[in-house]
């Protein structure tokens, strides 16, 4: 009997957007459990709209197997940080000055005193991407640089653009030194694929990375690994 044959019927495929949500959770966040993201999936899927929340039982699968990925693999979830991220060579030390500007993008007023909040850290792949879109148009404002970013990591994740078109677009507006999230841009100038994605092009990275600051539940989950994953994983 194949897979799909022992899938019980009408059960779909978790989205590969929760896929990597539950991955960069369980690596950044190792002190929480697959209760805790059980209850973060609902509340998410919750203020999305969405009626997929993964269950407690996958949360616990694909949080045991990131894991047990190798180093190579959990890095690029890792949080970035000054100075050992460049200590090990996750990044070269002259990417610093501009990963910079996204620590500084994780200070928030907290008790009318700036900190640094850990939930908000980018992570080794974003960080990377940034780096690269300011080594390529270094006159860009840091907004649209990082939406540059967000939209090729997406990509390279989940291979959501390789429509031939989307690109040259963006290239374009690269180029002009503008993104597409400019109000500037005519909706109508742009790919049916692109004008859909402008508004929420950050979603599922910011999204998440809100929602691990149990800012978006207003509340924080309860469960531990210990209650949720007794072999501690």
């Amino acid at each position: 009997m194949s897979m799909n044959e022992s899938r019980p019927r009408g059960r779909k495929p978790i989205s590969p957007d929760w896929v990597e949500w539950i991955r960069s959770v369980a690596v950044t966040q190792p002190q929480l459990g697959s209760k805790a993201l059980a209850t973060a999936a609902v509340g998410r899927a919750e203020k999305e709209g969405r009626n997929d929340p993964p269950s407690e039982r996958t949360i616990r699968k694909y949080m045991r197997e990131i894991r047990e990925a190798s180093d190579d693999v959990q890095r690029e979830y890792r949080f970035i940080y000054w100075p050992e991220t460049f200590e090990r060579g996750d990044l070269p030390w002259e990417a610093a000055e501009h990963v910079f500007e996204l620590l500084r993008s994780a200070i928030l007023p907290v008790m009318d005193q700036p900190v640094l909040v850990e939930a908000f850290r980018p992570e080794l792949r974003e960080a990377r991407w940034f780096w690269r879109v300011t080594q390529t148009a270094p006159a860009m404002s840091f907004e649209d640089r990082r939406s540059v970013a967000l939209f090729l990591l997406q990509d390279e994740v989940f291979g959501s653009h390789k429509n031939h078109e989307t690109k040259r677009t963006m290239e374009r507006h690269v180029l002009k030194g503008q993104f597409l999230m400019r109000a500037a841009v005519p909706a109508e100038d742009l790919p049916s694929e692109v004008s859909s994605f402008v508004h929420d092009i950050a979603e599922v990275f910011l999204a998440e990375r809100l929602l691990r600051g149990q800012r978006l539940l207003g509340r924080h989950p309860e469960g531990t690994p210990e209650e949720d994953c007794p072999d501690g994983r």
